[in-house]
C-alpha cells in the first residue's frame, strides 16, 4: 500500500503548497475551536453555579417552612422530587447539631468529611457556598463531568437551626458540549477534504497544460527561442499561451539586434572606459593640485570625504580621518567653531566665509574657509563642501608689507627728525662744552659752585650727544645700513650701567627694583644699541607701574642664547593691541606721552642684530618683554658691522 506522501510528491509545487496551506489552516481553525469550546465551557459552568445556588436556596426555603412545622414527612417527599430533578445526585437536610432529618441518593465516601466540614463551616458563618467536590483529568470534554456541593443554611429569626446539602453533577452539560463540538469538528475536516479534492482535481487538468509550457521554456533556455506553445483550452491558459509565443517572437527579435549591437560593444565600453579614467586623473590632479583642503561634511559635522591636501597635512589615513567631527579632526576642538561657516550654510543654504586662526607647531597659523551648500532634488541642504585655505605666508607677507609701509613713513619722520633736532642739539652739545671751557679758565664761581655747574654741563654734553646719536640710529634703522658694531661683551654689565642712568626715577617714583642676574653670560651684541633698548623697555616700564610697584629684570642662558627679561606688575596691554605692539607710530599711552616709536625700533634693533624680541601681557597683572642674544658672532669676527 503506496503512503499518503506518494501521491502528495505526483502533485504540482504549486497544488503541494495549497494543500499544506488547507492543512495548516485546518490545523489552526482546530485549535481555535479547541480554544473556544473550553471557553464555552467555562462560561457554561460559572452560569451553572449561579443556577445550582439558587435552586439550593429555593429548595431550602421550602424545607424551612415545613422543618418549622416539624413536618418531615413533607420534607422527605419534597427531597424526592429533588432527587428527580436533572443534575442533582444527592440531597441531605441536617439540625443544627448535624443530625440527617432526610436523606436521598447516596454520596461517595471522599464526599462525606467535605460535606461535615461545609457544615461546621456554614453554622458559623451562616452563608450560603459552592464548592467543587471532584475534577477529572481534562473534565471540559470528559463525559462524566464533575460534582459541585452545594450548603444553604436553614435559619429561624436569624439563629442557625440547620442545612441543606445538595450535590450537583455536570455529565448532561458535557455530554451536550462534546457532542456540539464533534459536530463542529466533523464540518471543518469535510471542508478541508472537499478543498484537497478540488485541489488535485484541478492540479490534474493543469499538469498537462503547465508540462508543455515547461519543455518549451527549457528548450528556450538552451537558445532555441523558435519553440511555440501549442494550447487550446479555451481558457485564461490559452491566452497565457498566446502570450508567451508573442514574448518568445519578441525575444528572437532583441537577440538578433544584440547580437549586432553587441559587436561594438566591447570597444565602445573600452573607449568609455579610457575616456572616464582620464577625467578621474583630471579632476584628481585639479583636486589634489588645488593647493588647499577640501572635505565634505555631514549635518552633524562627520566628515564623509577629504583631498590628499587634508591626508598630508593631518598625516591621517582614510579610515582615521572619515567619520570624525570636522572640528575635533582639524582644529582639535571639542565643539563647533565659533560663528562657524558650516554651521551658517546648513542654516542659510548659502554660501559662508569665515576665518580662523589657530596655534600650530608654535606659530599662529591663519586659514580663510569657504563653505559652500549640497542640496537634494528638493532644494534642502544634506551636505557642505569645505574649502580651507591656508593663508599664513600671504599674511605673513601682508604683515611685512605693512611693516614695511609703516618703516617707510618711519624712514620719512626720521629724516625729518635727524635734520630739525640734529642741528640745534649739536649747538646744545657745543655751547655747554664751551661754558665748561670758560668756567674752567676764568673761575667765575667759587670751587664748589662751579664743580656743580660743570658736572651739569657735562651731563648735557652727554645727553645732547646721546640724543644725536639715537637719532642717527634711527636713520640706520630705517636705511638698514651695517652701522651696529658687534662685540663680545657682558651683558649684565650692561644692564647695571642702564640702571644707574634710571636710579633717579626708581628713587622718585618710590619703586622698587628686583635683579635676577646670572653671572658672566657673554653674547655678541652692540653695546649702545643695547643700552637704547634696555632704556625704552624701562621708560615704558615707568609709565606702566603705579608708586609703590616693582621691576624685575633677570638674564640667564638656554644653549646658545642669553635672554634678558623686563617685567613690570602695572596696568598691562590688551590682547588686541598685543599684535600692533611693534608697529610704528602705535602707542597704548595717553596723547602727548608717547611717539609709538620706540617698541618699533626696539624691534629693529634686536632683529639687526640678529636676536629677538617677545611680550607677553595680562591686562591688571603686568607685561614682561624678553629679548633674546646669540652667543657666538654671527660674523664670524671679534669686532663685526651687522645690519
Amino acid at each position: 500500500m503506496k503512503s499518503p506522501l506518494f501521491f502528495l510528491s505526483k502533485l504540482s509545487l504549486r497544488s503541494r503548497v495549497i494543500l499544506i496551506i488547507v492543512f495548516v489552516q485546518t490545523l489552526f481553525i482546530s485549535v481555535a475551536f479547541f480554544t473556544m469550546i473550553q471557553g464555552e465551557h467555562k462560561l457554561v459552568e460559572r452560569s451553572a453555579k449561579r443556577t445550582y445556588l439558587m435552586y439550593a436556596t429555593t429548595v431550602a426555603d421550602a424545607i424551612l417552612i415545613h422543618l418549622m412545622k416539624n413536618d418531615l414527612e413533607w420534607i422527605n417527599y419534597h427531597l424526592t422530587n429533588v432527587t428527580r430533578d436533572e443534575g442533582v445526585m444527592y440531597v441531605t437536610v441536617k439540625d443544627k447539631n448535624g443530625e440527617i432529618l432526610g436523606s436521598k441518593g447516596q454520596p461517595a465516601e471522599f464526599e462525606k468529611p467535605l460535606m461535615e466540614k461545609e457544615f461546621f463551616r456554614i453554622k458559623e458563618n451562616n452563608k450560603a457556598k459552592v464548592e467543587e467536590l471532584d475534577r477529572h483529568p481534562g473534565s471540559f470534554l470528559h463525559e462524566r463531568g464533575h460534582n459541585f456541593l452545594v450548603t444553604v443554611p436553614l435559619e429561624e429569626n436569624s439563629s442557625f437551626i440547620g442545612a441543606v446539602h445538595i450535590v450537583f453533577s455536570t455529565k448532561e452539560l458535557n455530554q451536550a458540549v462534546i457532542a456540539h463540538g464533534w459536530r463542529v469538528l466533523r464540518l471543518i475536516l469535510s471542508g478541508a477534504i472537499i478543498i484537497a479534492i478540488v485541489v488535485v482535481f484541478v492540479d490534474r487538468k493543469l499538469k498537462g497544460t503547465i508540462k508543455k509550457l515547461i519543455n518549451v521554456t527549457g528548450k528556450m533556455s538552451e537558445g532555441d527561442l523558435s519553440q511555440k506553445v501549442d494550447i487550446h483550452t479555451g481558457d485564461d491558459l490559452e491566452k497565457l499561451g498566446n502570450s508567451f509565443n508573442r514574448m518568445a517572437e519578441n525575444l528572437l527579435i532583441s537577440r538578433k539586434k544584440l547580437k549586432e549591437w553587441g559587436e561594438n560593444l566591447e570597444q565602445k565600453v573600452a573607449e568609455r572606459t579610457e575616456e572616464i579614467e582620464k577625467e578621474e586623473q583630471k579632476l584628481d590632479r585639479i583636486v589634489s593640485g588645488i593647493g588647499a583642503g577640501l572635505a565634505l561634511i555631514n549635518k552633524d559635522f562627520s566628515l564623509v570625504w577629504v583631498n590628499e591636501y587634508y591626508k598630508e597635512k593631518l598625516s591621517l589615513k582614510d579610515d582615521k580621518i572619515l567619520g570624525k567631527k570636522c572640528f575635533r579632526a582639524f582644529w582639535e576642538r571639542d565643539s563647533n567653531c565659533r560663528d562657524c561657516a558650516v554651521l551658517r550654510t546648513f542654516e542659510s543654504g548659502k554660501i559662508e566665509r569665515d576665518k580662523i586662526v589657530v596655534k600650530r607647531e608654535n606659530a599662529l597659523k591663519y586659514y580663510n574657509i569657504t563653505s559652500t551648500p549640497i542640496n537634494d532634488e528638493k532644494g534642502n541642504v544634506i551636505q557642505v563642501l569645505e574649502l580651507t585655505q591656508d593663508e599664513t605666508e600671504s599674511k605673513k607677507l601682508e604683515i611685512q608689507l605693512e611693516h614695511a609701509s609703516k618703516m617707510a613713513a618711519l624712514g620719512e619722520f626720521a629724516a625729518g627728525v635727524a635734520h630739525e633736532i640734529n642741528n640745534p642739539i649739536a649747538s646744545v652739545a657745543a655751547y655747554a662744552e664751551r661754558l665748561a671751557l670758560i668756567l674752567k679758565r676764568d673761575a667765575l664761581f667759587p670751587e664748589n659752585e662751579s664743580e656743580k655747574i660743570l658736572s651739569y654741563l657735562e651731563n648735557i654734553q652727554y645727553q645732547a650727544y646721546r640724543t644725536k646719536g639715537i637719532t642717527g640710529s634711527i636713520l640706520d634703522f630705517v636705511r638698514k645700513k651695517e652701522v651696529a658694531k658687534v662685540r663680545e661683551l657682558d651683558i649684565n654689565d650692561v644692564i647695571e650701567k642702564v640702571l644707574k642712568l634710571v636710579e633717579l626715577q626708581f628713587k622718585t617714583q618710590k619703586l622698587n627694583l628686583r635683579k635676577v642676574l646670572t653671572p658672566k653670560l657673554f653674547c655678541f651684541t652692540d653695546k649702545d644699541q643695547l643700552e637704547q633698548v634696555l632704556l625704552n623697555l624701562l621708560k615704558n616700564a615707568f609709565d606702566a607701574v603705579e608708586e609703590g610697584g616693582e621691576i624685575t629684570i633677570k638674564t640667564w642662558q638656554d644653549k646658545n642664547t642669553v635672554f634678558a627679561l623686563v617685567k613690570d606688575n602695572g596696568q598691562g596691554i590688551e590682547p588686541e593691541a598685543i599684535q600692533k605692539i611693534f608697529d610704528p607710530f602705535y602707542t597704548t599711552k595717553e596723547p602727548g606721552k608717547g611717539t609709538g616709536l620706540g617698541l618699533s625700533i626696539c624691534y629693529g634693533i634686536m632683529h639687526g642684530l640678529g636676536g629677538n624680541i617677545e611680550v607677553n601681557s595680562t591686562p591688571g597683572q603686568g607685561s614682561t618683554f624678553i629679548l633674546s642674544i646669540p652667543v657666538k658672532n654671527l660674523q664670524g669676527d671679534e669686532d663685526s658691522y651687522v645690519n
